[in-house]
């Protein structure tokens, strides 16, 4: 059986999403998550005390320590007095208290002091005299949270103690952008072949892992390098762990293992950009549905009575799928452009990596490979989702535009009616007042014209009150009918005249 060297390690990359695209600078609401997480287990329980993110225990990237906090504020003898006693007493300043989003530089480390590089600590196994010394290195990454939490044996150690290498605490981190474990050992004595050992190394560290297959079997400066995957793009269901034995005991520069970190950020975050581009396809595809039922609704609603009211809620509901849809092809071409970014990195590390002398990492090019599927893919998607835009933006204007006309023509039925009762209470207000006047005026003349009836009927008795009732009844008509006959030709002149009337004192009124 081989036994593995005095140095044997398990390093957890996990990368978080510190501030997405759209929000700039801003962080997202779950920002702090990783270290959440990480402040759970007991080992590093303290570490938020050393990171330059928080103050008081509190996660806060815009916040200064409390001596620069006192200049800004303009207590400038608190900060000196306070800076003083520091010196005199050799209290140990943090190593940059300036503010995290003030760094200057976009790739750093997060603890607060000059001479710690990572955070120490220790773990052990109830059930083994194995100790494990773990280290923690926080980094923020452009837009990004990183960590390297590395568990070292500094004894020579067999394979059955690998088990201790995964503590309970690996499974509670779960980082937005997903994870990636590198398993490193210095295995003797050689080997011919390092394939039956590497799946003997992964399934006593994973117990074994869940759908996890070989993927490729590469080097890196001659030293075997094995790749493992479960194939999924979600971040959270990802399993991606990768084998390095040395054998030989070369060394191997820290440069290389920071390029090691950055493309696994790289590919991290590509995976992330399509899965959520994945998401996003499958919202604009329901709202392709959406338009397409609108436009059948459309054609249904243009044919029927009571379509004015219909096609206003139809405008109101293509009005917020718009806005919806909208959002959704940008969010697309935002996850089009951070593949693409972020793969040109990849690409660029990739070589620098490929240029070490005995290195072969074809499973990374293979990646950028398929990386580069990920663009057609999402090309291929918009191509299919672009057209529902201006679909949609069209039914829009068409819905405007028959909502207008069937509105204009409500409103002049509407005003034509109105006209209409305008008209008749003026011809009626007309020949009210004639017949007042004539009644008033020209009684005798009325009064004659009954009487000629009159002779001519039933109501010839005098002084009956048959007579009497015939009499008013004539006088009322007779002066009723005159009424209405010059109301006829007096209001359609006041109707024709009065408009001309008002215009011209406007007119005047401008004028003057």
């Amino acid at each position: 059986m081989s036994s593995l060297s005095k140095k044997t390690t398990l390093t957890f990359y996990g990368f978080q999403i510190r501030n997405s695209l759209e929000q700039g600078l801003e962080t997202v609401a779950d920002a702090s998550k990783l270290w959440d997480d990480l402040a759970q287990i007991n080992e590093l329980k303290d570490l938020k005390k050393y990171l330059i993110c928080y103050q008081n225990n509190q996660y806060d990237p815009g916040a200064s320590h409390f001596c620069t906090l006192a200049v800004f504020k303009g207590a400038k003898t608190l900060a000196l007095s306070l800076l003083w006693v520091m010196s005199l007493q050799k209290w140990d300043a943090p190593y940059d208290p300036s503010l995290e989003d003030k760094q200057g530089k976009e790739f750093f480390r997060l603890l607060n002091q000059k001479d710690r590089v990572s955070f120490r600590f220790a773990v052990s196994s109830p059930g083994s005299n194995l100790t494990l010394k773990g280290s923690l290195t926080p980094y923020r990454l452009h837009d990004t949270y990183a960590i390297d939490l590395t568990l070292l044996s500094d004894v020579e150690i067999n394979l059955n103690d690998l088990k201790e290498f995964n503590p309970s605490f690996f499974s509670s981190l779960a980082p937005s952008l997903g994870s990636t474990f590198l398993f490193y050992a210095e295995p003797f004595p050689p080997l011919p072949d390092y394939t039956p050992l590497a799946e003997t190394c992964i399934n006593q560290l994973f117990n074994p892992p869940d759908n996890v297959k070989l993927l490729a079997t590469n080097s890196l400066l001659n030293c075997p390098i094995f790749v493992y995957d479960n194939g999924e793009i979600d971040p959270q269901k990802q399993q991606y762990i990768l084998v390095l034995f040395n054998p030989n005991k070369i060394n191997i520069e820290p440069l290389i293992l920071q390029r090691l970190l950055n493309i696994f950020w790289y590919r991290h975050k590509i995976l992330y950009a399509y899965h959520q581009s994945r998401e996003s396809d499958k919202k604009g595809r329901d709202n392709y549905k959406e338009i397409e039922r609108y436009m059948t609704e459309f054609n249904s609603s243009i044919a029927s009575d009571s379509r004015l009211e219909k096609l206003k809620e139809l405008l109101i509901s293509s009005f917020t799928t718009h806005s919806e849809y909208s959002l959704i092809l940008r969010d697309i071409q935002d996850h089009k452009s951070t593949i693409i970014s972020n793969l040109d990195n990849f690409k660029k590390t990739l070589e620098k990596l490929q240029a070490l002398s005995d290195t072969h990492l074809e499973f990374l090019e293979e990646f950028s490979t398929r990386s580069d599927f990920f663009i057609k893919q999402i090309n291929t998607d918009l191509s299919f989702l672009n057209p529902g835009e201006k679909l949609l933006q069209n039914l829009i204007e068409n819905i405007r535009g028959i909502v207008a006309i069937d509105q204009l023509q409500q409103d002049e039925k509407s005003q034509e009616q109105q006209k209409n009762i305008e008209n008749i209470i003026t011809f009626l207000g007309f020949a009210l007042a004639i017949s007042s006047i004539s009644s008033s005026v020209s009684s005798e003349a009325g009064q004659n014209l009954t009487n000629i009836i009159i002779k001519n009927s039933i109501c010839q008795e005098n002084n009956t009150p048959v007579e009497n009732l015939c009499n008013g009844t004539l006088n009322l008509s007779f002066h009723l009918v005159l009424g209405l006959l010059l109301a006829i030709p007096l209001s359609t002149l006041f109707l024709w005249l009065f408009p001309k009337i008002i215009s011209l004192i406007s007119r005047k009124k401008k004028g003057g």
